[in-house]
């Protein structure tokens, strides 16, 4: 047995009011006085920790059972708790083992590498029912609530009837940790507290988080005076005894004292508990000293278990039935939305069902770039600067401020008519919202005593609860009404209604296209019949001028589809930029999965741009490393589409196939090409055979202009009507077809035959009349870079680190808005500090101005100046100075004068790695200048 004990670590027991907010209260080192703790080593069973107080309470010294076996102690009460304990459960047991032998109830549970047992006598009434008998029948009063006001009012009155304090309260937590009272039941000779706000000090931090460890704490007495734990010096490891979940934890001296100075002895607080989140508390308070027992303590946990749940039901019930009273004003708007006139015309004359909607007196509408302002709302120039700060944070999302001025200070000018501010977005990219604004409205607040007497002592630091809770009045000013759950479902649905009226309006032009352009076919088959005669003695000279007349329209069109490929790659350097710099600020893996999803549908996009751009001759042929069997496997859908329902499509795919160097782009357009000629050659219907196989060097299946080496054949067989002899010595050559003018330029055999020779390969066709066709390519064989992997990847991956090293300030140009931001965040996330200008001119007074700048990122196609000029100017008085092109346009051979002069050339769209790779690649071409530019 050991001689000497010391006090377990904690606190000193005399008041210091300088911890409050820091203040260890799960480690006290001592315990209240109405029972006595003990705790074990789970491992030894050896008691290393013993309350003071344990001879009064269990009927043996501390200094007699530190060290000693728990068994020895309690006896056959021991093995029991020790067993459930250890599986993770808490225990709870009666066992008369008192000194008076009086019962006692023990409750272990674990903490680190303790057991730790609360023993309390359990004093029983034989007039008094116990209260866990008595929840039941509060329970069933909660089923007669049908808001959270009446759930809170059945809450205390029963429970005050159960437990018997003195006042009981439902204090409930406001968004800036404020509390307020919103139920209460007390005696009537008490002060009432109802409507009293609280400030959060009142309840530090570190006691909100205690009730998430034990939803029910109790105070006996206020006055008490805190019992030591003594601990064996054998087994202590320094560490205090955690007792957040014991029910005799003593408490802090300065709350214990805030406690006298409001006249309360005993208190019972219950947390109300969502989640994560802390929504309450229900504080029972008494005048006089008051044990809380096991029975009263489980009773109370289990009412506020059941009010934490029905609190959230209640209050999403109290936002729909909100809902549903204002749903006639909606159903208004929606019926005014369906007029025949302009959306935004309509939205106008919505006017006042819109601001009665969500109870605003003035909104803005922004659509197509376009502001209509309703009622009573700041100026423009407050309603610019209001949406460049909300639009970032509302991300697609409804978002709403009742403090905007409090919170943005330089928008002081907006608090008459717009304190409160409700952001809706109309559409997916944010262009088109309303801004609903409401007033500074002051409020008059009561406090349960001035919240700047629990302050610090000027002179000593000390904190000082509050001494007097009278109640004290305050009025606030820079707020507007708060916007109820209500209100933001509201706006919900009146998005989900506007989203349903464009879609209808859409469906509503698409079927009168669908008339015209079938009215369109009509007139054309008539004109087709009444003309057929004429075409039919159409000289050959005339057939060779329609030919090129043909040839000149698809020229054209292909400068039209660069154009708009162009374009195209500018919005999708945003919309991937945008994806691609969410998903590194999001963690949240259903999120992640609906970013992927878009980044794929862009990706898409920019595949079809290359298709377009392949389409008009201006992509740059690339050859890779293609797997053939996965491509023609992917590419087959579309065939399909493309080819309708007439036509069989069967795929016979050898599979140890060669791996061949090619333009995947331009592969995917040869064989829809040669499919779409098949089909044409089968008019009633048919089967198209794709197959592939090995050639190795020699073989007697490839044509004669192939060099010696390894191929593989790619054929594509139809069942057609088939070709005479000398139409298939013709079939490669341009501008011949045996279609009428207006449905073949002739350009499609002669561009597989190109495509074929241009990456070292060839091109055959076999045929009979009646008996169909067989074209064959025959492609050059390559070694496997990686499975599912081209040859632009892996040179991708192997070349310089993503992050460039210091210095990291960038120059960002372009005069596309979306593009320049997108670009910024991209050189951002690298850790590059960004400067913008939204023009070549304003870059240039950058450069010239005393900004440093260490890279150029510039657009190519900007008004005034060009991106090329820029650069040039920039290098005259900074020849080393680091210097990328942007441009969205295909084909880089209009640059050739840019890369003479050792310009790198970027093509939109492109990821973050892109851009890193190629801001490494131009500051090591800085660094060793005179090194050949790179290409991407």
């Amino acid at each position: 047995m050991p001689r000497l004990n010391r006090l377990a670590s904690g606190p000193p027991f005399g008041l210091d009011r300088t911890v409050c907010e820091q203040e260890p209260i799960h480690v006290p080192g001592a315990i209240q006085p109405h029972g006595a703790l003990l705790a074990v080593i789970a491992e030894s069973r050896i008691i290393t920790h013993a309350s003071a107080n344990l001879f009064e309470i269990l009927g043996q010294a501390p200094d007699a059972v530190l060290g000693q076996p728990l068994e020895h102690v309690i006896w056959d009460a021991a093995e029991y708790i020790l067993r459930l304990t250890t599986l993770g459960e808490k225990t709870v047991i009666k066992q008369p083992t008192g000194p008076d032998g009086q019962l006692l109830r023990f409750r272990a549970f674990r903490t680190g590498r303790h057991i730790a047992i609360d023993i309390q006598p359990v004093y029983l009434d034989p007039d008094t029912k116990s209260p866990l008998t008595a929840v039941q029948a509060v329970l069933e009063t909660f089923e007669r609530a049908t808001n959270r006001a009446e759930l809170y009012q059945a809450a205390i009155t029963g429970l005050q009837a159960i437990s018997g304090y003195d006042r009981v309260m439902v204090y409930q937590f406001g968004d800036q940790g404020h509390g307020k009272v919103v139920a209460e039941a007390h005696a009537a000779h008490l002060q009432p507290y109802l409507g009293n706000h609280y400030p959060t000090t009142d309840i530090p931090s570190q006691a909100r988080r205690q009730f998430f460890r034990q939803r029910v704490g109790s105070i006996a007495d206020s006055s008490y005076q805190p019992v030591p734990l003594l601990v064996d010096p054998r087994f202590d490891d320094g560490e205090p005894l955690d007792l957040a979940e014991s029910a005799l934890r003593s408490v802090s001296p300065i709350h214990r004292e805030f406690m006298r100075n409001m006249g309360t002895s005993a208190s019972l607080s219950v947390g109300l508990i969502s989640g994560s989140d802390l929504l309450g508390l229900i504080l029972c308070h008494h005048a006089a000293p008051r044990i809380a027992g096991p029975d009263l303590r489980a009773a109370a946990d289990m009412i506020g278990r059941v009010v934490s749940l029905l609190m959230i039901s209640l209050g999403e019930a109290e936002v729909f039935a909100e809902r549903t009273a204002r749903s006639a004003v909606l159903h208004a708007v929606v019926r005014l939305l369906a007029v025949p006139l302009p959306l935004a015309a309509a939205l106008v004359a919505a006017k006042s069902e819109l601001l009665h909607l969500l109870d605003a007196t003035g909104a803005v509408i922004r659509l197509d770039g376009n502001l209509l302002r309703l009622g009573t709302t700041p100026p423009p120039t407050a309603i610019a600067r209001l949406l460049t700060i909300m639009e970032p944070n509302a991300a697609g999302t409804v978002t709403a401020m009742d403090d905007v001025v409090l919170a943005h200070p330089e928008l002081a000018d907006c608090a008459a008519d717009a304190s409160g501010v409700l952001l809706l977005p109309l559409s997916q990219d944010g262009e088109d919202l309303i801004l609903w604004f409401r007033p500074e409205l002051s409020r008059i607040v009561t406090w349960g005593g001035h919240p700047n007497d629990h302050a610090q002592d000027s002179i000593t630091g000390q904190l000082l609860p509050r001494a007097s809770f009278t109640a004290w009045t305050q009025t606030t000013n820079g707020r507007s009404k708060p916007w109820t759950g209500a209100d933001l479902a509201l706006s919900g649905d009146l998005r989900r209604a506007f989203e349903e009226e464009v879609a209808r309006r859409a469906r509503v032009e698409l079927a009168l296209l669908h008339y015209y352009a079938e009215l369109n076919d009509s007139l054309e088959l008539k004109i087709s019949h009444r003309t057929k005669a004429l075409e039919e003695e159409t000289s050959e000279r005339l057939k060779a001028e329609a030919s090129l007349h043909q040839v000149q329209k698809m020229e054209a069109i292909g400068q039209l589809t660069g154009g708009i490929a162009h374009d195209f790659n500018n919005l999708l350097a945003v919309v991937l930029g945008c994806l691609e710099l969410a998903e590194v600020s999001i963690s949240d893996p259903s999120i992640l999965r609906l970013l992927a999803r878009a980044q794929r549908a862009a990706e898409r996009g920019a595949k079809l741009t290359d298709h377009l751009l392949s389409f008009a001759r201006k992509q740059p042929l690339r050859r890779e490393a293609c797997d053939v069997n996965q491509l023609i496997t992917t590419f087959n859908s579309l065939i399909r589409r493309t080819l309708g329902t007439s036509v069989s499509i069967e795929l016979d795919l050898a599979g140890d196939l060669w791996p061949v160097i090619a333009d995947h782009v331009q592969f995917e357009m040869v064989l829809l090409n040669i499919a779409v000629n098949a089909r044409d050659a089968m008019p009633n219907g048919g089967t198209l055979t794709i197959a592939t196989r090995n050639s190795p060097a020699a073989s007697a299946d490839q044509p004669s202009d192939l060099s010696l080496g390894d191929y593989t054949r790619i054929s594509v067989r139809d069942t057609g009507t088939g070709m005479s002899g000398e139409l298939i010595s013709k079939v490669f050559e341009p501008f011949f077809t045996t279609k009428k003018v207006g449905e073949g330029t002739g350009l499609g055999l002669s561009q597989v035959y190109g495509f074929c020779k241009q990456i070292g390969g060839s091109v055959t066709l076999s045929s009979q009349v009646g008996a169909g066709t067989c074209v064959s390519l025959f492609l050059p064989r390559t070694a496997v870079l990686n499975p599912g992997q081209s040859a632009a990847d892996s040179a991708l991956e192997s070349r310089e680190p993503l992050m460039p090293p210091l210095p990291r300030r960038a120059l960002v140009v372009d005069d596309d808005p979306d593009v320049l931001e997108t670009t910024s965040e991209m050189l951002r996330t690298l850790g590059f500090e960004v400067v913008t200008a939204e023009s070549g001119t304003q870059g240039m007074k950058i450069l010239e101005g005393s900004t440093h700048v260490d890279v150029l990122v510039t657009d190519f196609s900007m008004a005034i100046m060009t991106g090329i000029e820029l650069i040039r100017r920039a290098r005259t008085s900074n020849p080393r100075l680091p210097c990328l092109l942007m441009t969205g346009f295909a084909d880089v051979g209009n640059f050739a004068e840019a890369v003479a002069e050792g310009i790198v050339i970027l093509r939109k769209p492109y990821k973050i790695k892109d851009l890193a790779l190629n801001i490494a690649s131009i500051q090591k071409m800085s660094a060793l200048a005179g090194q050949p530019t790179v290409f991407h």
